[in-house]
């Protein structure tokens, strides 16, 4: 048995793995914004769900988000991000 795998050690190891994935996010949007105003678009779209610290991260830096629901079963859900 591994005596260093603690509640702990899990715990932080998750923040540290979800706060990657939050960071990759928000890397992701911040590229599709800066297409986007680079075509003179005032907002844009994402073909992912959001973390909601994503969305907080954003919707602080004063975007709204829109989450678009797909009717087609092959479709997911996407979100517009709005400035």
């Amino acid at each position: 048995m591994d005596k260093s795998i603690t509640a702990a050690w899990a715990r932080n190891t998750a923040e540290e793995i979800f706060g990657q994935k939050v960071e990759e996010q928000i890397k992701k949007c911040e590229n599709a914004i800066k297409s986007a105003v680079s075509n003179n678009e005032f907002s844009c779209t994402i073909g992912f769900l959001l973390e909601e610290r994503t969305k907080k991260e954003l919707e602080e830096r004063g975007f709204r988000l829109k989450k678009h629901s797909s009717n087609h079963p092959m479709e997911n859900d996407y979100y517009e991000i709005i400035w």
